[in-house]
């Protein structure tokens, strides 16, 4: 389940400069090209990143992020495989679901993801879907099985919030409803609030502090889901206790 849900921040250099990482980058500037726009939860990892990163590399280099959203991040996977320098001052991020589109022949993906050279992770989390409550919602899953929920969708067709409600709908036979085309995870997190859609995917636990200011109303599934799914990953209980233990307490919830 955290291989299907689970979401990688990860920095990608592409193969020949691998060799070079040993060289002193003294007045260089490294770039880091983020597959999502700004304001969401990985633009903030990778701007906390380049405050310290330089401090690590021989020679102290700048480090500039720059936002690079785009066909669910294969715009940046694309351009630091094709067209990015090849000499260490080209890094990228992408999701991890776009890395498995040339497997699936997508000929939009044009790059071998074995060769990139990969350098780490920002983080490891089990990515989900949330619910903003609301008259006419769903309350349930089951509610989702026969009331159409409407998702909206950003990054486009690789992207985990346009993935997970598919598999609701063609795996679990959801009646759901896809509205795509926003640019990133914060408008459609708007367009969510604002009664354009019941709720969307692709959500992790840092999304609930950088989209969710403390006085708004945050989904109540959403909550829940991150409470119990830390008791599982913490090994305390299943995956499967948790979800079930999210339902009953949002069915208490909401009487």
């Amino acid at each position: 389940m955290r291989r299907l849900f689970g979401i990688v921040a990860a920095l990608a250099l592409s193969a020949p400069a691998a060799a070079q990482t040993s060289a002193v980058f003294k007045g260089e500037t490294i770039n880091i090209s983020v597959g999502y726009p700004a304001g969401g939860a990985p633009d903030l990892y990778f701007r906390v990143l380049a405050r310290h990163y330089g401090r690590h590399i021989p020679g102290n280099p700048l480090i500039v992020v720059k936002n690079m959203p785009g066909a669910g991040t294969l715009r940046a996977a694309n351009y630091i495989y094709n067209v990015a320098a090849k000499d260490g001052t080209e890094l990228g991020n992408f999701s991890s679901s776009a890395t498995m589109e040339p497997l699936m022949d997508n000929d939009q993906a044009k790059f071998d993801a074995t060769r990139f050279s990969w350098i780490g992770s920002m983080n490891q989390e089990i990515n989900f879907c949330g619910i903003w409550q609301r008259p006419g919602a769903p309350t349930s899953f089951a509610n989702m099985l026969t009331r159409e929920t409407v998702f909206a969708s950003s990054g486009g067709l690789t992207s985990f919030g346009y993935q997970h409600p598919l598999i609701f709908k063609n795996v679990f036979g959801a009646n759901v409803r896809l509205v795509s085309g926003y640019a990133g995870l914060p408008q459609a997190y708007i367009a969510m609030q604002q009664g354009e859609a019941h709720g969307m995917c692709g959500l992790v636990r840092t999304h609930i502090k950088s989209l969710w200011p403390k006085d708004a109303q945050a989904p109540k599934l959403l909550q829940d889901l991150v409470d119990q799914l830390a008791l599982a990953i913490q090994g305390t209980q299943t995956v499967a206790q948790s979800l079930t233990n999210a339902q009953a307490g949002w069915e208490r919830a909401l009487g």
